[in-house]
Parts: C-alpha cells; structure tokens; sequence
C-alpha cells in the first residue's frame, strides 16, 4: 500500500479517473437531463437508449485499436475532447436537434475513454502486483466518491436546464485530460 501511495503515477491517474468518472455521473440522471428538450416520459425514455448503444459501440472499438496499437493516451483524451465539445453544446445552446446531438456524444465520450484508462492504469503501475492491486484499489475508491457531490448536481425542479453542471463537469473532463 505505501508503494503505490508513493508513485506520482499513482495520484495523476487517481485525478484523471476521478474527473472521468465525475463527468460520468451525468449517466445516473441522463433521462432528467433527456427530459430538458421538453418530450413526454415516454419518448424522453425512449431518446435516452440510443447514446448508451453509441457508446457500447465506440467503447468496444476504442479498446479494441488501442490493444491493437499499445497507444493508450490518445485514445483516452479524444474520447474526453468529443465529450468536453458535447457538455459545452449541450449547456451552451436552448435548441432541442443541437442539445440532443450533445446528449448522443457525452455518453460516448465519457465511457469510451474509460476502460482504456483502467488498462492504462495495470500498464502504468504493473510491479510489483501488490502495489498495482493497491493502486487499483485507491484509484477507484477514490474516484467513485463523486458521486457523493454528483447527486447535488442534477436538481429534478421544472425548468432547470442543468447549464451550471454541464459546465462544471466539462471542466472536470479538462482535468482529467491535462
């Protein structure tokens, strides 16, 4: 345990999963978020599927080059890139066809990203095994804690546009990339 809390490696990709998962939160309430564009339970529902279908596909894909090539990096921060560009049209615009084109890549962008960085991670730290198993162990501790503030972020009050949560968890997507 004190190997790992002592590597660098450990404590910037807690940060990185930690501002992944933090933006990822915005799938525990996606229908309420959906349900902003003004549509019946149903239909929100229904619109609410299609993303998390986009992103088995790009998730799988994404895995699949970067095993393919050994490159982790790039196929993390692109994901993130589209993701902070979908956060920012989807708070930044009132628009139903632009704000549900936002909705289609944030999903995408967050978890395609994501098992890539949980196999960065046993890559970046793999001796000795005790220490990587800590490591693992903390780093997704550590990360999964956002959804203690996260639940804050997503109020269910008529006519909230959820902009100020948008924002703050594209900034979270920055963090986690730099």
């Amino acid at each position: 345990m004190k190997l790992a809390f002592l590597d660098i490696k450990t404590w910037i990709l807690m940060v990185m999963l930690l501002g992944i998962v933090s933006s990822g939160s915005v799938t525990n309430f996606f229908p309420t978020v959906v349900k902003t564009l003004g549509y019946n339970n149903v239909k929100t529902l229904l619109l609410t599927a299609p993303p998390y279908v986009l992103a088995v596909i790009t998730a799988f894909l994404n895995a699949w080059h970067a095993d393919r090539t050994g490159e982790r990096y790039l196929h993390v921060v692109l994901p993130l890139c589209v993701g902070v560009a979908a956060f920012i049209l989807a708070a930044a615009t009132t628009a139903t066809a632009p704000r549900y084109v936002a909705m289609m890549l944030m999903v995408p962008g967050i978890f395609t990203g994501y098992g890539v960085t949980l196999a960065w991670i046993s890559n970046s730290i793999p001796r000795p095994p005790a220490k990587r198993a800590a490591a693992l162990a903390a780093i997704n501790s550590v990360s999964n804690m956002s959804s203690i503030y996260a639940s804050y972020m997503y109020p269910q009050q008529k006519g909230v546009t959820h902009r100020k949560s948008l924002f703050t968890f594209s900034l979270a997507f920055v963090g986690a990339v730099h």
